[in-house]
């Protein structure tokens, strides 16, 4: 449009003034004509809206207001052994984990550590409720270094397993989708969580103080639900759940035999680096004092019987951080279904209970308004009844709408969970059958290879050698 400086003929209103762009920047623009009151001339196009960014989820309002934050790629990398400052008593150890994630593709570096990463979890809980998270991992159940948390090497194992959990969280599209504020201060905060968690410091006091309240809401929240059997007012919902408590039986069965099955994979390799030990004893200085020729199948066999263990123990540890780490961390995702389920059956028995507080502040004010018969008196606790039902009736409303949301969110997590562990359960099927079928061809190339050295360095083994025609002579003089 023109400028503003520019004379008009006749006062109009400016509604009725619509100019198309210039052709050409360096013309003289045109003196605008005022149409009539009558003109059919037609309003100004409404302006183009702006691109603007993917709408957060109604779950992410305790964020502050801030840019979406796009993560990319995370490594958990450089473990760390470092020692809890205290003044009396023992020092206790623990390791610390270098989390690297890209953000506009810079990488940003932090150290955490494991407390910090259940806090996290509990924080990312409370505030999504009906959100089903994805497993956490735990040191607990963790393969290498022959189960000793204090080793390289199951720092190194666990470091696979952190990192696969907080790519599940960044994928997540009400978690990392949404930058939730628990997760983006996890992957971002320079310091030690401590300083923004009081459940991460120090201070003992502080500490011990937020997991009271943590371990109280938790415990008075089972305590609502306790033995108590709710209908979903959702009929397809309350099919979809029910559906999903099936399949969480059949998880709770076969998923511990999963992880039995890892163990025993891990066990069975660390008895067969055992036996390697045993035969490679055999091979020591002694024996060779005794008869240098007698060490060396022993040591063809101590060192078959080694690699074939730490094979085995590999297979274990790509096992859990691989293919299997879907099937053994469906106990504790189906762990975190029933949770959301029950945030779903606290937020109906709360709304029949503000629904209930409403309907009788009702009508007890129904009642007490035909009792009172002094205006002064009267009007006055009226008033006070009046403004009860209308703040219990608020109460409900807010507790209806809360329960509406939580059955939307589970209801697309439900759905989002099933799809997923569809596309995941191929997967990791196919990468198990890979991995055991390299581990079982390495283990046959192991001990045929020892066969085949065994044959080469000893071809005339079942031929009797004079050692063997000396050996009763040997024996008898001995026993005489």
């Amino acid at each position: 449009p023109a400028p503003e400086s520019n004379p008009s003929p006749s006062p109009a209103p400016e509604s009725n003034l619509s100019l198309s762009p210039l052709p050409n920047s360096n013309a003289t623009p045109p003196i605008p004509r005022v149409p009539e009151s009558n003109s059919s001339i037609s309003p100004p196009p409404p302006p183009t809206p702006s691109p603007t960014t993917p709408r957060k989820s109604s779950l992410s309002s305790n964020l502050p207001p801030k840019t979406l934050v796009f993560y990319g790629k995370v490594y958990v990398i450089h473990p760390t052994k470092m020692e809890s400052p205290r003044v009396l008593g023992p020092k206790q150890s623990y390791w610390t984990y270098e989390i690297r994630t890209i953000i506009a593709e810079k990488p940003v570096s932090v150290r955490r550590r494991y407390r910090e990463l259940i806090a996290m979890e509990d924080r990312l809980r409370a505030s999504l409720p009906g959100v089903i998270l994805p497993p956490k991992p735990d040191k607990a159940n963790t393969l290498g270094g022959d189960h000793d948390v204090d080793s390289l090497v199951f720092a190194r194992a666990f470091a696979k397993l952190l990192q696969l959990y907080l790519e599940s969280l960044i994928a997540h599209p009400l978690i990392g989708g949404v930058s939730h504020q628990a997760l983006h201060e996890y992957l971002t905060y320079p310091k030690k969580l401590g300083e923004l968690w009081n459940e991460c410091s120090d201070a003992m006091i502080k500490r011990v103080k937020a997991k009271t309240g943590t371990i109280t809401d938790k415990i008075a929240g089972r305590a609502a639900i306790a033995g108590r059997t709710v209908e979903d007012p959702n009929p397809d919902l309350s099919d979809m759940i029910t559906n999903a408590y099936r399949m969480v039986d059949c998880i709770n069965e076969s998923s511990p035999k999963f992880e039995k099955f890892l163990n025993l994979v891990n066990d069975y390799g660390e008895a067969s680096c055992l036996v390697g030990m045993g035969f490679s004893k055999l091979c020591g200085r002694d024996i060779t004092d005794y008869d240098s020729g007698i060490s060396a199948p022993s040591e063809m066999l101590a060192l078959a019987a080694l690699k074939d263990g730490r094979r085995l123990k590999k297979l274990s540890v790509d096992l859990q951080s691989g293919g299997m780490n879907v099937f053994v961390n469906e106990y504790s995702r189906a762990r975190n279904e029933v949770n959301a389920f029950n945030d779903r059956k606290r937020a109906i028995l709360a709304t029949r209970r503000l629904r209930e507080n409403a309907t009788t502040a009702k009508k007890n004010y129904e009642r007490k308004k035909e009792k009172f018969i002094d205006e002064d008196r009267g009007h006055t606790h009226l008033m006070n009844l009046e403004n009860e039902v209308k703040k219990t009736e608020q109460e409900a409303l807010a507790a209806k709408k809360e329960m509406d949301k939580i059955g939307q969110v589970l209801n697309g997590e439900i759905l989002r969970l099933k799809e997923e562990r569809r596309k995941e359960w191929f997967n990791s099927v196919s990468v198990i059958a890979k991995d055991m079928h390299e581990c079982w061809k390495d283990r046959v190339n192991t001990w045929e290879w020892t066969m085949k050295t065994f044959e080469q360095e000893f071809p005339d083994i079942n031929t009797p050698s004079p050692l063997d025609e000396v050996e009763p002579k040997v024996a008898q003089t001995v026993l005489f």
